[in-house]
Formats: structure tokens, C-alpha cells, sequence
């Protein structure tokens, strides 16, 4: 699947968590990345996962984290959008 297909997949449905929208993208299209620019709200959390497409990396951002058993993701009333993404590499430090 190409990054634009994917795009328009996602921004045209109403996807209400990022666990939806994975069900609804095809198998091919490995996520190499989840829990991005995570946003934590008084009941619930967005955050951005990256899917690795033919030609590039699309970006989901969505509904992560439900911190309530009272509320379902609809009523979370956040609808997942997607846009191209880059690769960047970073360095990090771990204790030995």
C-alpha cells in the first residue's frame, strides 16, 4: 500500500481509536512505531502510530488510552487523521 492510499484510507472513515484503524489497514502495512507525541488527557490519551508503507510513513494520530470503564471510544469524540511521516534517527543513553 502507498502513503497517499493509506492517508486517504484513514481521513476518509471515522475511526475512533487507533485500535480501529489498525483493523481496517491491510496486513502488508507493518507499524514500526506506537505511543508517539503522546498527549494524556483527565480520561484518555492521543497519541501517533507510524505504518512503513511502499514509499514512505504515514502517521495516525488517534484515541491511545481510555483511563475510564464508564466511556467508550466514541464518546472519547476524537477521530483519527493521518498524514506522511519521516524517518529520523535518534540516539539514546541506557544505564550499562
Amino acid at each position: 500500500m502507498k502513503v497517499q492510499e493509506l492517508i486517504n484510507l484513514i481521513n476518509e472513515n471515522e475511526f475512533y481509536s487507533l485500535f480501529e484503524a489498525e483493523c481496517a489497514i491491510p496486513r502488508d502495512v507493518d507499524k514500526v512505531a506506537s505511543g508517539l507525541e503522546l498527549n494524556e488527557h483527565r480520561w484518555y490519551s492521543i497519541a501517533v502510530d507510524v505504518y512503513k508503507c511502499e514509499d514512505g510513513f504515514v502517521g495516525i494520530r488517534g484515541a491511545y488510552q481510555s483511563f475510564s470503564e464508564m466511556q467508550s471510544w466514541k464518546d472519547i469524540d476524537v477521530i483519527c487523521g493521518a498524514g506522511e511521516y519521516i524517518e529520523k534517527t535518534t540516539i539514546t543513553y541506557v544505564s550499562k
